[in-house]
């Protein structure tokens, strides 16, 4: 498995559409979390958030900041990131899990990008973060008491006001806020393009299931695709050929034989 190399799973359908005519570019959509599959999204790092800087505060003997601190943390959380869409992917590139709860249950594919090119945002978008998810919540909570730590050293209160004098720790909490995931979760192996929006000019919405879900996008160079790999319930042959030749005619520098991957997990959608 390549490290370099991060699979969104999804439809044939959603695969054409990410090609923009007239362009050697790939569109891709970032949807508002709320709207994403787990119910707890966001939420799980806010009690986290919560707990441990109380936790920092009773180790430390920190009575007078605690009120300061935790009107910080929740200015944070309601007005400070604002409203924050992302854009998921996987380490794995050919898991059962993944092609049931995103592939189109096995029709669909895994496009593999490239890890640098999807991280290094060429529209030079604001708040925009490429990160890895964490699972093991006693990491989690290891990496926050540290960062209390430094907080605090740069926290004042002055006059019943707080105050905080230091460089700006609110790109950290955007990190933090996308980053951690519960434990049922892990297998996914998650990363995600994350995007904090505050104007509600770069919105555009589509209609799944009912609902009007809000999304922004990204756009790379369509050389971003490394490999793809489709999914267990697609007839082998002619998929392959298929998409290899659509790949030829939009330029994609794609071997057949070792990029355009057939899936070898075991599954019939029946």
């Amino acid at each position: 498995m390549d490290n370099n190399i991060l699979y969104h799973y999804t439809s044939v359908d959603t695969f054409l559409k990410i090609f923009k005519e007239g362009t050697k570019n790939i569109c891709l959509r970032a949807t508002h979390a709320a709207y994403f599959n787990d119910p707890y999204e966001g939420k799980y790092t806010v009690e986290l958030l919560e707990e441990s800087f109380r936790k920092y505060e009773e180790d430390n003997n920190i009575k007078e900041r605690k009120q300061g601190m935790n009107q910080l943390v929740i200015n944070f959380i309601h007005s400070a990131l604002g409203e924050p869409y992302l854009l998921s992917f996987s380490e794995h590139p050919d898991s059962l899990t993944m092609w049931r709860a995103y592939g189109d249950n096995g029709n669909g594919i895994a496009i593999g990008f490239d890890k640098y090119v999807i991280g290094s945002n060429p529209e030079e978008k604001p708040n925009v973060n490429l990160i890895d998810c964490l699972y093991d919540e006693s990491k989690i909570k290891a990496i926050l008491q540290t960062h209390w730590d430094k907080v605090y050293n740069n926290y004042k209160i002055n006059e019943g006001k707080t105050s905080y004098h230091g460089s700006p720790i609110f790109p950290i909490y955007n990190k933090f806020y996308f980053g951690f995931k519960r434990k049922e979760y892990a297998i996914e192996a998650e990363w995600r393009l994350c995007q904090n929006v505050h104007s509600t000019q770069t919105k555009k919405h589509r209609v799944s299931n009912g609902l009007i879900i809000p999304y922004v996008e990204h756009i790379f160079p369509q050389e971003a695709i490394k490999k793809i790999v489709l999914g267990p319930c697609l007839d082998p042959e002619k998929s392959k050929k298929s998409v290899a030749d659509f790949a030829k005619y939009k330029g994609l520098h794609l071997n057949e034989e070792t990029d355009i991957i057939i899936s070898k997990v075991s599954y019939r959608n029946i």
